[in-house]
């Protein structure tokens, strides 16, 4: 029963792959087309939107800086950019980015305290959490604004999925379970019984919380902005012509229902829900497809560059506390 129902979370872990060849089965996309969208892209284009990837990055390790930095953790700049771009790699491979989480691993090395580290990196996630379901929500309203028809079912939906993603995330229960079954899988010292004691302490453990929240959220909302520019830069160089407000709600709206661990990269529902907004601006499914294949290329290119880093890491090991 139990191998039943652990094959069975894994295939759900990869519902995104099965929808990916639903659509190609039911819509009957035109890889040719698709494929020579892409060919025809812009290359300078291209690798201006790869380059554009790193600053986001960078502003996303200055906040788990000052995370660590808040409770007494001082490490170098480049070396947790270096841990941040290496989970960037796990976080592309895994359902739900989970394993972005892979940076306790690191801190765990460098002697940090399970409770410590575990804390920053709940934290650092959560602020990329909270901010893209904020931005996603606005998106709706930006995106769907003209469509009066069907904006009310849009916006239910959307606010269905919000709370129900909320509660998932702020359920204290929920939370320790599922620290434990992080926690047990990482290959760290001291880790028995620590979810509870971290989970009461989650947001009681901060010096200075107002200016930490304050700081953190603006960090997030910049990288997030610089994420959509880079998305905007992709879409420009497929030849996709859209104002960069409408660019972004549509980068905001599938990347909040990339939250939902059913997929690894988004593939699957990145490729279904493009195809539903851009029909709703009067863009093909084959637009679409292309452009979420470009989006891809993102991930694959952001994940071998964590895994140079991580290559680099083990290369040269943090050394113990």
């Amino acid at each position: 029963m139990n191998k039943k129902i652990f094959s069975l979370r894994n295939l759900i872990h990869f519902v995104g792959i099965f929808i990916f060849i639903f659509i190609f089965i039911l819509f009957k996309i035109d890889i040719k087309k698709s494929l020579e969208i892409i060919a025809g892209s812009n290359p300078f284009l291209v690798i201006i939107a790869l380059v554009a990837g790193i600053p986001p990055i960078i502003l996303r390790n200055l906040r788990w800086q000052k995370l660590l930095k808040n409770k007494g953790v001082i490490i170098k700049f480049s070396e947790t950019f270096l841990v941040y771009f290496y989970a960037v790699f796990w976080g592309s491979i895994t359902p739900g980015k989970i394993g972005e989480f892979s940076k306790i691993i690191y801190l765990n090395k460098k002697g940090v305290p399970l409770k410590i580290s575990t804390v920053s990196v709940i934290f650092d996630r959560l602020f990329d959490i909270i901010t893209i379901l904020i931005l996603g929500f606005l998106g709706l309203f930006i995106f769907f604004r003209n469509l009066k028809n069907i904006i009310y079912i849009f916006l239910i939906i959307g606010m269905i999925i919000l709370s129900f993603i909320f509660i998932l995330y702020f359920n204290k229960n929920f939370i320790k379970n599922t620290l434990e079954k992080i926690i047990s899988k990482l290959p760290i010292k001291n880790s028995s019984n620590v979810s509870e004691e971290i989970i009461d302490n989650l947001f009681n453990s901060l010096k200075k919380p107002g200016f930490i929240l304050f700081s953190g959220t603006i960090i997030s909302i910049a990288a997030w902005v610089m994420y959509f520019f880079q998305l905007y830069i992709l879409s420009k160089a497929i030849g996709i012509n859209l104002a960069f407000i409408l660019t972004s709600a549509i980068i905001a709206i599938i990347t909040t229902l990339n939250l939902i661990p059913i997929t690894v990269s988004g593939i699957g529902t990145r490729d279904l829900t493009l195809m539903l907004l851009f029909s709703q601006i009067g863009l093909g499914k084959e637009e679409a497809i292309s452009f979420s294949m470009m989006i891809l290329l993102t991930f694959v290119a952001g994940g071998l560059f964590g895994w140079i880093c991580g290559f680099f890491l083990e290369k040269h090991p943090p050394q113990m506390s």
